[in-house]
């Protein structure tokens, strides 16, 4: 535990995280579904040790993730040797508006907030396929991947009004407060589509529906992000077949997420999305968005999405 009279600017640290199965795929590339189990363990735990975050959770108290960007890199990466991650974490504090623009303190929707900022590094993969990824001796370390976190502080399980907090939890007290400056990231930010990018006809694989249950949720009492990050992973996997592109090979590179609400067991959602491509480039930008029980679509999404990829031998 970190003595209150001792003011942390933020938390570095470094972690070793084997290269478990779930991690890597057949190219032996990080998979995007396996970055937070890589980033986030090794950061609380190295949190937990300084500050008694567990307790928080007593009084209702718990960071929940709100945005993530998660970039990968092409590189074959060795099973069995460890990933090397070196992070930072922040406290926060934001006031923004309806847009997500800042706003002077004291106006707008106040959030407290960890950002956090993780490099991923691994062995590279020298043998490929025929020995399944393993190696045995060291080889060059390679950048693997990077991940940019925001979690905002909160009591999931309060009432609507009031879940959101403001005031610093004593856990946390020794932790130095930042102001954030920049805008948060919104559903339409998220939307924009680069330039020389065109709409891939899907023959209707835009919508996608399906229903929550018990085995997605999770401690904090909804259903758990990386079921939202493999539901909209395989969303972009079915358009890029629906749409007539090589799966096969096809890499996500990158994937910007927001968490805007949510979800809980019984409710209903529909998958809206669009596919894009520029040459070997392509884009999928959507959403879970709720079904309510008259069978209308929400207007907003819950989750959002902008995902990147690019195409093997184009």
């Amino acid at each position: 535990m970190n003595d209150s009279s001792e003011m942390i600017d933020s938390l570095t640290g470094q972690a070793k995280v084997p290269t478990t199965f779930e991690r890597l795929d057949m190219a032996f590339r990080l998979r995007i579904r396996g970055f937070v189990g890589i980033c986030m363990p090794p950061m609380f735990a190295d949190l937990e040790r300084r500050f008694p975050m567990t307790g928080m959770r007593r009084v209702g108290i718990a960071p929940v993730l709100y945005f993530v960007d998660f970039r990968n890199t092409p590189a074959p990466l060795s099973f069995g040797r460890s990933l090397h991650t070196d992070f930072t974490l922040r406290l926060c504090r934001s006031h923004s508006d309806r847009d997500g623009r800042p706003v002077p303190a004291g106006t707008g929707v106040e959030r407290l907030m960890f950002e956090s900022r993780t490099r991923i590094r691994g062995r590279l993969q020298p043998g490929g396929r025929a020995n399944l990824g393993y190696a045995t001796e060291d080889s060059e370390l390679v950048e693997a991947g990077s991940a940019r976190v925001l979690h905002v502080i909160t009591r999931p399980a309060g009432p609507p009004e009031q879940r959101q907090v403001t005031t610093v939890p004593e856990a946390l007290h020794g932790l130095r407060e930042h102001a954030w400056a920049e805008p948060l990231p919104t559903v339409e930010a998220l939307a924009e589509i680069p330039e020389g990018h065109e709409p891939v006809d899907t023959g209707g694989w835009e919508t996608y529906r399906g229903v929550w249950g018990m085995p997605n949720t999770d401690i904090n009492q909804h259903v758990n992000v990386l079921e939202y990050i493999m539901g909209l992973e395989n969303q972009y996997t079915r358009q890029l077949h629906a749409g007539g592109l090589a799966v096969k090979g096809h890499r996500i590179t990158r994937a910007r997420m927001l968490f805007r609400k949510p979800f809980f067991p019984a409710q209903p959602y529909v998958i809206r999305s669009q596919l894009y491509r520029h040459g070997p480039d392509t884009m999928m930008v959507g959403g879970f968005y709720l079904l309510g029980d008259d069978g209308k679509v929400a207007q907003r999404p819950s989750v959002f999405t902008a995902m990147e990829g690019v195409l093997a031998g184009d």
